[in-house]
């Protein structure tokens, strides 16, 4: 499954993978990362939590990559990784498309968020 949320008051866009993702699922989720992107201002900042997320296919990880390209190229200023426990799984994040911009990793949602809280 994937969720996204776009908040404009603080400049963040939330993503939330868990379980399997399906490309069309990936498809429809980049869609609304992308339309997400352009409602907000530079140096947004992204919450990405893959706690339980699961390793993908190598469609859908292209699809993810595409995704952290728009990202990259749209002025992020912050991304906030929630890792999850299978290191295979955060691995493939990792490799899923190469990027400018710095990952910080976090242990938990309490810890992302106080992470960004800090930067405003």
């Amino acid at each position: 499954m994937l969720n996204v949320r776009t908040d404009t008051t603080r400049n963040r866009i939330y993503i939330t993978r868990s379980g399997e993702i399906s490309e069309d699922e990936a498809t429809r989720a980049s869609s609304k990362v992308i339309s997400g992107l352009e409602k907000l201002d530079p140096e947004f900042a992204v919450v990405n939590d893959v706690t339980e997320y699961e390793p993908v296919s190598q469609e859908t990880k292209a699809e993810i990559a595409k995704v952290k390209r728009v990202i990259d190229d749209s002025r992020v200023g912050t991304v906030v990784r929630v890792a999850p426990e299978s290191t295979i799984a955060n691995a493939q994040m990792d490799r899923a498309g190469e990027v400018e911009y710095d990952v910080e990793v976090a242990d938990g949602v309490e810890e992302r968020l106080r992470l960004l809280d800090a930067r405003e």
